[in-house]
């Protein structure tokens, strides 16, 4: 008998030890902030990835200003280009103007590139003496841009159309191009003999993206 009721007490000591052992941990997790503190199989103590801001687009690939008059475009070529490199931006921009047209350009530092999107070649030969020039490990690129040409020769053809309407006045019409600001700009200037309600309902509008303006008698 002595035996038998030295197993009870050990079994009643074992269950005693494990009770307690459960009320032990359960007062451990109902400790406020313990469960905050877990990390769960979809979270990471590693901090969070932080993008970097992406680049601004029009005619430059990187953070700039979203507007920029001409004036502040080229102090911007003057930073941020080699001297040499910023001459040749000047050649292109005031002394090739007769022999393309340029639609927008792009300057890629990290790449060392200055692309120009021109249109209207009227001389390739000076095309193909830009295209691929190196200047101090910058690199002088050429595109042809023929998605904007289409675009500037299908708006010609019905601004023609357009101005042979005798209740408009029209007596010339141009299309100007400006892509030496950011964002580039794109207008139609009509010039009329007197102003009619047909011809003011023009002024002030936008046709595919391009700015009209009216202007009255300019002595043509």
């Amino acid at each position: 008998m002595i035996p038998q009721t030295k197993q009870r007490i050990a079994k009643t000591i074992i269950l005693l030890l494990v009770f307690l052992s459960l009320i032990l941990a359960l007062t451990i997790l109902s400790q406020p902030g313990f469960s905050d503190n877990k990390v769960s199989k979809n979270q990471t103590t590693e901090p969070p990835v932080i993008e970097e801001p992406t680049e601004n687009s029009g005619n430059l690939k990187q953070s700039v200003a979203e507007n920029m008059n001409q004036q502040q475009v080229l102090d911007y070529w003057k930073e941020i280009l080699p001297n040499a490199v910023d001459k040749e931006m000047y050649r292109i921009r005031f002394t090739l103007s007769q022999k393309f047209d340029v639609s927008r350009w792009e300057i890629d530092p990290s790449k060392k590139q200055v692309i120009f999107h021109i249109f209207h070649v009227r001389d390739q030969k000076e095309i193909d003496n830009l295209q691929g020039e190196k200047i101090e490990n910058w690199t002088i690129l050429i595109t042809h841009d023929s998605e904007f040409e289409q675009e500037y020769d299908s708006l010609s053809d019905e601004l023609k159309i357009l101005k042979k309407k005798p209740e408009l006045k029209i007596l010339a019409i141009d299309l100007q191009t400006d892509p030496w600001v950011v964002p580039p700009e794109k207008s139609i200037v009509i010039w009329v003999a007197n102003q009619t309600p047909e011809n003011l309902q023009l002024d002030k509008t936008n046709l595919r993206g391009w700015n009209i303006s009216v202007h009255i008698n300019a002595g043509l």
